[in-house]
């Protein structure tokens, strides 16, 4: 039997409040002569940690879902940057890892793992460390700062648009927001264990006090109402571009979204302990490279680059491919062609979350070249009777050059016939 870990005991968990309002795509270079297809329209998700599945679930808002990341051992903290690249607080694993646009995962910090997680817009990670009762800021080239001072075990943290860290000290029992200059203010004190926290663009402060079962809005003008209703030990807050809120609902095993106006409704499915919760933009599904040319009756095999979270599976969804070759989900084109020409498809990838995306490709395949001095074939070959009227072929005909004159050799019954000159 499965035993749920107790905030109370302090076990090593992640819970993520990542706020990434009004994201906005960026977009990357594109190597030279490469070729390329993507979605063009970015949308937002929500990313959720959903964690005794062991696994952070990328949900559209038509209710699609898919699992992000692999190798997740019961991961508790999520957030994502403005390009789409998915951060994971991967509890049992001790490490915080992102996840790239090409589906690579890669450690962040070092001797830090959670709980909470959150990215500002130039890419740095803020890490809450409850243990070391620090916040950890990691930035682009990989340096290490602590932001705050005074901290008691801390468990979540957000970012705003001005780059200020509001972050909830669990056990001083207080949010505390930190400026970019170092200035330390109280936002709100006197809360009951606050386990999670995020910020609107209009400044006001949302916190999810797990022990009295509720999220609270504290507003510019510290005025506090709860937000959401029929919530059970909610761990995890953050909220969009719109002004919408999402909650991990832990215990009731769901992710409720409140809107501006009130109304509720639950993102995601099938969920175990979510614990976090963030919304941001996708990595665009695209697939890129040239495929060279192969030859008739030889080997071939080429890998199209892929890119999307998750990593999109491919299929030709129109043309057709050389016969003899195959294209493999995961992108390899491979097989032995067996007839030359130029050959033109589409390449559709998809990942179940993300809108498809096409890719128009083609390949030339040319014919084996012929070989000098090769035998042929042919329906006589060598005669099995003393007949001379054993038909000529490719195999029995042959040219003799000796001085100036020219001898045409036969091949019959083992005799060599001169035809004179």
């Amino acid at each position: 039997m499965r035993v749920r870990f107790s905030l109370n005991l302090r076990m090593l968990s992640c819970l993520s409040l990542a706020i990434i309002a009004s994201a906005v795509l960026i977009g990357g270079g594109w190597a030279s002569g490469a070729t390329r297809a993507s979605a063009e329209t970015p949308t937002t998700y929500t990313y959720i940690a959903d964690t005794f599945n062991n696994r952070v679930l990328k949900v559209a808002s038509d209710g699609r879902q898919a699992t992000v990341g692999f190798g997740l051992i019961e991961p508790q903290g999520v957030a994502v940057d403005s390009a789409g690249a998915v951060y994971v607080c991967d509890t049992f694993n001790s490490r915080v890892v992102k996840i790239a646009a090409d589906g690579s995962q890669t450690t962040v910090g070092s001797h830090v793992n959670g709980p909470g997680l959150a990215v500002d817009r130039a890419g740095a990670v803020y890490i809450a460390d409850e243990f070391n009762s620090q916040v950890v800021k990691v930035a682009t080239d990989g340096t290490q700062t602590t932001v705050g001072t005074g901290l008691n075990h801390p468990w979540a943290v957000a970012v705003d648009e001005s780059g200020a860290v509001y972050i909830a000290d669990t056990d001083n029992s207080q949010v505390v927001k930190v400026t970019a200059d170092g200035t330390q203010t109280v936002v709100a004190s006197g809360l009951n264990h606050p386990y999670g926290v995020a910020v609107d663009r209009s400044g006001a402060v949302y916190v999810a006090e797990s022990d009295t079962s509720r999220v609270v809005k504290i507003a510019t003008d510290g005025s506090q109402t709860d937000v959401g209703s029929g919530l059970n030990r909610p761990l995890g807050v953050t909220v969009d571009g719109s002004g919408a809120v999402y909650i991990a609902d832990t215990d009731n095993s769901r992710v409720l979204k409140v809107a501006t106006d009130g109304s509720e409704a639950t993102v995601g499915s099938d969920l175990q302990f979510p614990s976090a919760v963030a919304v941001g933009v996708s990595v665009p599904l695209e697939v890129s490279g040239a495929a060279p040319a192969g030859t008739t009756g030889v080997a071939y095999s080429f890998t199209y680059d892929r890119q999307g979270i998750p990593l999109p599976h491919l299929s030709v969804t129109s043309g057709s491919l050389p016969p003899g070759l195959s294209l493999s989900e995961d992108g390899v084109l491979s097989g032995t062609p067996t007839q030359a020409g130029s050959f033109s498809f589409t390449i559709t990838a998809a990942n179940g979350v993300d809108p498809d995306s096409t890719f128009p490709a083609s390949i030339d395949v040319g014919g084996a070249p012929v070989t000098p001095g090769g035998s042929g074939s042919g329906s006589g070959g060598l005669a099995e009777s003393g007949s001379d009227t054993t038909p000529w072929s490719g195999l029995g005909l042959g040219l003799l050059l000796a001085g100036m004159g020219v001898a045409l050799l036969r091949v019959n019954s083992g005799r060599r016939n001169r035809i004179p000159n």
